[in-house]
C-alpha cells in the first residue's frame, strides 16, 4: 500500500491501468517519501517490443482512468524492470 493524501493506495491497481496501455509491457508503482511526510507515487514502465512510450500522453491516459489522488506524480521509462529470482519486479531496486 501507498500512503497519499490520507489514502490508501494499492500499488497494483495503479500497475493495471498502466498495462492496460497499448506501448506498456511492464510496470511497477512505488511510494516514495515526500516532503510533506506522505509518499510520492512513482511508476516505473517499460515499453512493450517495438513500441515507444510518450511519457506526457501516458500521464494523461492514467489521468482519465483513475482518481487524481491515484496519478503516479513521474512517470520514469526503463528498457527493462529490475526482477528478483522468482521473476517478480524488484521494487525494492526501484526505490
Amino acid at each position: 500500500m501507498i500512503r497519499r493524501r490520507g489514502e490508501n493506495v494499492a500499488a497494483a491497481e495503479i500497475e493495471n491501468v498502466l498495462l492496460a496501455h497499448p506501448a506498456v509491457g511492464e510496470a511497477a508503482a512505488v511510494g516514495t517519501p515526500s516532503a510533506l511526510g506522505e509518499d510520492e507515487i512513482v511508476a516505473y514502465v517499460a515499453p512493450r517490443a517495438g513500441a515507444a512510450i510518450d511519457v506526457e500522453a501516458l500521464k494523461e491516459w492514467v489521468r482519465t482512468r483513475l482518481a487524481d489522488f491515484k496519478v503516479p506524480t513521474r512517470i520514469l521509462v526503463r528498457d527493462a524492470l529490475p526482477r528478483t529470482a522468482t521473476e517478480r519486479v524488484a521494487k525494492h531496486l526501484l526505490r
